[in-house]
């Protein structure tokens, strides 16, 4: 499983949270426990400073009750990691454990339960352990008595992201073996030269890409171009070649 997850995420990940354990997490700020909860067997890694706890970016009653519920707790000073492992499903996103991320911000992350993903974020969360202090009763007791004072926002609207799924993969591409395929040379080189007329940049060097299996229709090669002036591509009708500097 490899997942891009923008709108739904907090169902999602409370779905996954309720499923599976342990839960490690390396979360900046947290003032929600929501969507996932820590308890027994697990730890959570945040910035429990007092800056954090005074502004409100981090809420001291909920770690009390996440300490409460046994979970192993830390604060790391200057943290804005926001990865997390449910059981064996790696989430690598943008979202804090707050109430503004679950209520007012469009969030999105990556959930994956690729062995490599699982021990990437699994190692990371155990060397910020490391250098993180343990959150304990008495860490505890200290910031609940730290003043909050939260800064005020205006009101957001949150906006609906949609996420279309790729139409095509390049799986792997090789050189073309000498002159195997010498005799399109000519249909080649003309469109190059159609796209080098549409790309805005005279240093571009148009490339393409030859294509054959069960999807392959037949006829002329296709092209198309991309410009970045605008930042969004224009194509042609007939065409994928492409050129490698307006690409990126």
């Amino acid at each position: 499983m490899l997942r891009v997850v923008s709108g739904g995420l907090w169902t999602e990940l409370h779905r996954l949270a309720k499923k599976n354990r342990p839960h490690l997490g390396a979360v900046a700020y947290v003032t929600s426990d929501e969507a996932v909860k820590f308890g027994k067997g697990d730890t959570l890694i945040c910035d429990a400073t007092d800056a954090a706890i005074r502004s409100g970016q981090t809420s001291a009653a909920v770690l009390r009750r996440a300490h409460d519920r046994e979970a192993r707790l830390f604060s790391s000073p200057g943290s804005h990691a926001k990865v997390s492992l449910l059981g064996r499903v790696a989430v690598v996103g943008s979202a804090n454990l707050s109430a503004m991320s679950v209520n007012e911000l469009e969030e999105a992350a990556l959930i994956s339960d690729d062995a490599r993903a699982v021990s990437g974020v699994r190692l990371l969360i155990e060397n910020l352990v490391q250098a993180a202090d343990e959150i304990d009763e008495s860490f505890l007791r200290r910031i609940e008595k730290l003043p909050v004072v939260q800064a005020q926002r205006g009101s957001r609207r949150r906006r609906s992201v949609r996420l279309v799924k790729p139409r095509a993969w390049l799986i792997s591409v090789v050189p073309l073996e000498g002159d195997k395929h010498a005799d399109e040379a000519p249909v080649v080189e003309s469109e190059r030269a159609k796209a080098g007329e549409e790309t805005q940049f005279s240093d571009s060097e148009p490339g393409y890409i030859r294509f054959t299996g069960p999807r392959a229709s037949v006829g002329p090669p296709s092209r198309a171009t991309w410009s970045s002036q605008s930042g969004a591509p224009t194509r042609s009708r007939h065409g994928r070649t492409y050129s490698r500097r307006s690409l990126w």
